[in-house]
């Protein structure tokens, strides 16, 4: 029986997007029996630990797969450290790459290369250019000396106190996975702060191991929403192989005392999972982002609700609008019901006899990435194809989306950036060790949240019969993986298209592999370098020793060439083959490279201006009439009570302007608002405080 779609906490169950480009006709398409069968599905990286192996061949050589005639050295990556084995960049939601231009620091963190190293490959190491990444120091550690149990997948961030200006006085803050006891999956974090330098090994760093016998998975999504505010989330997991239930929300509080970074879990989301296609919970990441100003926030995974279309992967969101104090329950959108996408599965995804293809539903691809704008509104970037059964059917027609709300959440949206020709690369290494790469699509933004920045994979476009205008569909197999960039200016709604960086270069045509980016990009006074991190694999074998170049010098896109945002019926043909040809010339947008003044507080931090502020639990709660609210205030200040829905709307504002120092208390009558979850705000000042309120 087709499920019922259910209302979750204030979001809307049917969605009515805001779109502002027009379709133009289009040729209708049919797609041939072999596309139409086929298919690709989900394939989770291997769990548990990985044998520490010789390599059978330099780990500072690259052998790419088949790849195009190269013809010139058109890119120059920066060579980069090692790891014993590919299995440290290989999943999309950590941030492994983190860049300052304050600092012109970029760092790396990775695992350890035994066969350079010794030790274990659980070990971890990082690469550190203070010279905006014309240069890098390699393989700086190791950081988890303790090495209590193996970690994987590593991420990181910067602490760089406010007035900061020499690098090395800057830290790292970083974390990973833990491999559990007995090798089969995963259980709990190890976290610390390591100092930066550019020799030897690092001194005076911390290193701590958190939430064992949590049902802690693979954590994602490192990144902070204030100089000293740091945050993940993990998908609860009962056997630490495969996700369960709810998601993990974990904050890292900057501790000026002890200058280590403490973490605690700070929320859970429950997560109404289907699981009436196998009695399996489908998950992809989670991953979390904040706004420049840290007072909204955004986790997302890819997934399947109870409501909406059965058996397909679609994005799921949960917002905070008190700074990560609290988060809403969790939303799918349903992307089947955005009109133009709609409109592609009638006109894109059939088969020889006019009917839909695979269904005809819409669903994402198996990996994404987030980031949050100026405006705190989401973008999660992901391919959107046709598929069914948690599968996507890769030889159909397939693009590359950015899934967003300009409401809050009210209504959602997806801009159109890029066709996508091809999907999965050939099986690299024989079972159980078996691994592929689909297009490892990535964004990130400027400082200001002002423009949005996309990197993906994509085949060579000499290789490719067809495009995203119905013709030829494209290919399933991505079998020369070359690096695309794009860009999105938020104010005027103005795009870069597609920049292809490394097709026809002579060594790295057809040669890129886990392309992951920094989430704040490098501004220059020209545009923007995307710091992107690269991996090759010796002898195309996952186990074997894996090499990381940085190319962040080459993936750059100007200022300039800003279009109208593009139809469906964008090809390749519209911009070229071997270079960036803009199809029209935009003047340069602002560049909103400054940092962003943040007032974001979180009680029980060690955050000087949180001390004397305090906002009581309001009693009682749940609450049906009235709940009484009690905080105090250290001294004179302009203080008011908001109270905002499950959107971030205010409904209700009490007692703006100056107040008194002491304790204060009111009544709060909200009987006439609709059942549901609010939040409750105290605005002391630069300062915010909130507690949850639930309206029964």
């Amino acid at each position: 029986m087709r499920k019922i779609f259910q209302i979750l906490l204030g979001f809307a169950c049917t969605f009515f997007p805001i779109f502002s480009f027009a379709q133009a006709p289009r040729q209708k398409a049919v797609a041939t029996p072999a596309q139409i069968t086929a298919r690709e599905s989900y394939l989770p990286p291997p769990m548990g630990p990985l044998p520490d192996m010789p390599a059978q061949s330099s780990n500072r050589t690259t052998a790419p797969l088949p790849r195009g005639t190269g013809k010139i050295a058109s890119v120059s990556p920066v060579l980069l450290g090692s790891a014993s084995n590919i299995y440290t960049i290989i999943r999309g939601a950590e941030n492994q790459v983190v860049t300052t231009d304050s600092l012109d620091v970029v760092v790396f963190i990775h695992r350890n290369d035994v066969n350079v190293y010794g030790g274990s490959s659980g070990e971890l190491r990082y690469d550190v250019s203070i010279n905006g990444g014309t240069s890098f120091a390699n393989d700086i550690g190791v950081i988890n000396p303790q090495l209590q149990q193996p970690a994987r997948y590593p991420q990181a961030a910067l602490l760089n106190l406010p007035g900061g200006t020499n690098p090395l006085n800057a830290k790292l803050v970083w974390g990973g996975s833990l491999v559990n006891g007995g090798g089969t999956g995963f259980d709990g974090q190890v976290v610390g702060v390591s100092p930066l330098v550019t020799s030897g090994t690092p001194t005076g760093g911390t290193e701590h191991y958190l939430f064992q016998g949590q049902q802690s998975f693979i954590t994602g999504g490192l990144c902070q929403s204030t100089p000293t505010t740091y945050w993940t989330v993990d998908g609860q997991s009962s056997s630490g192989t495969a996700v369960t239930g709810s998601v993990f929300v974990n904050r890292g509080d900057y501790n000026s005392g002890t200058g280590d970074v403490d973490w605690q879990r700070v929320d859970t989301i429950v997560c109404p999972n289907y699981t009436g296609f196998n009695g399996n919970v489908r998950m992809v990441g989670p991953n979390i982002a904040f706004s420049p100003d840290g007072e909204t926030g955004w986790m997302a995974f890819l997934g399947d609700l109870q409501g909406g279309p059965d058996s397909t992967y679609l994005p799921i969101f949960s917002k905070s609008t008190d700074c990560g104090q609290t988060w809403s329950a969790p939303v799918e959108v349903n992307l089947n019901t955005i009109p133009w996408i709609k409109d592609s599965l009638q006109s894109l995804w059939i088969d020889s006899t006019g009917n839909p293809a695979s269904d005809g539903r819409a669903t994402c691809a198996f990996d994404f990435d987030l980031t949050v704008d100026a405006n705190g509104s989401p973008h999660l970037a992901v391919v959107i194809c046709s598929g069914i059964d948690y599968s996507v059917s890769s030889g159909l027609a397939k693009f590359l989306g950015d899934v967003t709300t300009a409401t809050g959440g009210a209504t959602w949206d997806v801009n159109y950036i890029s066709p996508v020709l091809t999907f999965r690369t050939q099986t690299f290494g024989t079972a159980p060790n078996e691994l592929t790469m689909d297009n490892f699509v990535q964004v990130s933004r400027d400082l200001g949240g002002c423009n949005i920045f996309y990197s993906w994979v994509d085949s060579d476009t000499n290789l490719i019969g067809g495009n995203m205008n119905g013709l030829g569909f494209g290919e399933s197999n991505n079998l020369a993986p070359n690096l695309r960039i794009a860009a999105k200016n938020i104010p005027t709604g103005q795009q870069i298209h597609p920049k292809l960086v490394t097709d026809l270069d002579l060594l790295w045509d057809g040669a890129i592999f886990f392309p992951t980016m920094a989430p704040i990009v490098r501004s220059t006074g020209a545009g923007w370098n995307l710091p992107i991190v690269s991996a090759t694999m010796g002898g195309n074998d996952p186990i074997q020793s894996a090499t990381f170049n940085y190319f962040g010098n080459d993936a750059f896109l100007p200022n300039g060439g800003w279009c109208a945002p593009p139809s469906m019926d964008l090809g390749w043909p519209s911009f070229g083959y071997s270079g960036f040809v803009p199809p029209c010339s935009g003047i340069p947008v602002a560049t909103c490279n400054a940092a962003v003044a943040n007032a974001c507080v979180i009680t029980g931090t060690t955050d000087p201006r949180a001390q004397g502020v305090t906002l009581g639990d309001p009693y009682p709660n749940p609450v049906s009439g009235s709940t009484r609210i009690t905080y105090t205030l250290p001294s004179t200040m302009d203080a008011s009570i908001m109270l905002r829905n499950a959107l971030g709307q205010q409904v209700l504002e009490i007692g703006s302007g100056e107040q008194a120092a002491g304790a204060h208390e009111l009544i709060l009558n909200i009987a006439h608002l609709a059942a549901g979850i609010y939040f409750l705000q105290l605005h002391a000042d630069d300062q915010v405080l909130s507690k949850r309120i639930v309206v029964e």
